[in-house]
């Protein structure tokens, strides 16, 4: 709990809280012209930015589920219940929501968590909007980024059909987090699907495994400056190992599997140690 503590923290909140507001308004604002939930329930709400946006919206019902790392004082809205949740052991909800949500949440618990964290959701509300990162999409404590066909299978599992909903009408709106626009699907349980406005139906999803041109050229810019990093370390390695060590080891922070960097760092150390 004392590690979750220190990567969940202040700092960590507060660089996602102006992207989260500005992606839940417009998110929410287009899915209630179609469907608008009385109650709504957040797995792993963080400090409640997307709650806070459906109360502005009207929304009665509001319930936040999170570990007790996250602060009280940190969070949004009024009238939102905080529920502290382990979400490692389980989560069985006594009430049913209109509405259940969980954005890029899923990655950060371990895979064998996985199933019984997207049964949980589907028990909660026969209409989830849910994404979760990508391969290489990087984060704090992403132990579990997946394809996002890995959680379309496990919510037809549990017989929720996936709708492409919100990609083909936000993937240019610059106002939306790319990983929002990238990852993110409207689930209905398939006896609720006929409920629902045709608009919303008639989009299932084609192909889910997507990446936005823009998770692309951050990733491009990374490697390419893993590169000039590497590059670098050998140029000095035989004039100032120190130095090339750090920056060997700043590359690495930007490719960590990559196998050469990998070995130059392991030759430095052992220089570096025959040295002292």
């Amino acid at each position: 709990m004392k590690e979750k503590t220190e990567h969940y923290n202040k700092e960590y909140y507060h660089r996602q809280f102006e992207g989260s507001i500005r992606s839940a308004t417009v998110f929410l604002e287009y899915l209630f012209k179609y469907y608008t939930p009385g109650s709504i329930v957040d797995f792993g709400c963080g400090v409640c930015s997307w709650l806070s946006v459906a109360e502005k919206l009207g929304v009665k019902k509001l319930v936040g589920l999170d570990g007790d790392w996250v602060e009280s004082k940190q969070m949004q809205g009024e009238a939102i219940e905080f529920r502290i949740t382990d979400f490692e052991k389980g989560v069985s909800l006594a009430e049913q929501f209109d509405l259940a949500m969980s954005v890029e949440v899923a990655e950060h618990f371990g895979g064998e968590y996985a199933t019984s964290f997207v049964r949980s959701i589907c028990r909660a509300a026969p209409v989830v909007v849910f994404g979760a990162a990508i391969p290489g999409q990087g984060g704090t404590q992403h132990v579990n980024e997946q394809p996002q066909s890995y959680w379309v299978d496990l919510f037809k599992k549990n017989n929720f059909k996936c709708f492409d909903f919100f990609r083909p009408n936000l993937w240019n709106n610059d106002e939306v987090e790319t990983w929002y626009r990238q990852n993110t699907f409207l689930f209905v349980r398939e006896d609720f699907i006929m409920k629902l406005p045709e608009i919303i139906t008639a989009q299932p999803v084609l192909l889910a495994d997507i990446v936005h041109p823009k998770t692309f050229k951050t990733k491009n810019k990374t490697r390419q400056d893993a590169d000039v990093f590497r590059d670098a370390a050998i140029r000095i390695e035989n004039e100032n190992l120190e130095l090339a060590n750090t920056l060997m080891s700043i590359a690495k922070q930007r490719r960590p599997e990559g196998p050469f960097i990998c070995q130059k760092l392991d030759e430095y150390a052992e220089k570096m140690s025959s040295a002292s």
